[in-house]
């Protein structure tokens, strides 16, 4: 049976609670995405991504993991943790050096959700994919997401 463009596609990354990961989690994440011919959302993926993993190290103290699929359609971000308490988006206080993150999640994403799940937490995110044939242009230059 033949293979098709069309396939599903997906990617993990585990990691442990250490900031210093983040840049480590945007270039493989922009990589993946290059080579899945997904590079048009690559910059959105890497901040919801980004966002989300961030919020697991400040609020759950564990390891986290990220998982991508890589749709037809859509592009879908899961980051699981070890706390059972799920992120609630809050109106920024935009003289606070933090607490904007969910509504940079909201912003990019066409929806998210989080559900606890028996060993803490997941949190989810869609991206629409755009609609250019079969496959999406890579750019020549390929910067990674962000410093």
């Amino acid at each position: 049976m033949r293979q098709s463009q069309q396939e599903n596609y997906q990617f993990m990354l585990r990691l442990c609670q250490e900031p210093e990961e983040l840049g480590e989690v945007r270039q493989a994440v922009t990589s993946k995405l290059v080579a899945l011919q997904a590079a048009t959302r690559a910059a959105d993926v890497c901040a919801v991504a980004t966002e989300l993993l961030t919020n697991a190290y400040q609020h759950a103290g564990g390891p986290a993991a990220l998982l991508i699929h890589v749709l037809p359609k859509h592009i879908l971000i899961t980051v699981t943790d070890g706390s059972s308490e799920l992120p609630v988006r809050r109106d920024p206080d935009w003289e606070a050096e933090s607490g904007r993150g969910m509504a940079i999640v909201q912003a990019l994403s066409d929806r998210w959700w989080a559900e606890v799940t028996i060993f803490g937490k997941a949190v989810r995110c869609v991206l629409s994919r755009p609609s250019l044939g079969n496959a999406e242009p890579v750019p020549h230059q390929m910067s990674e997401c962000g410093p």
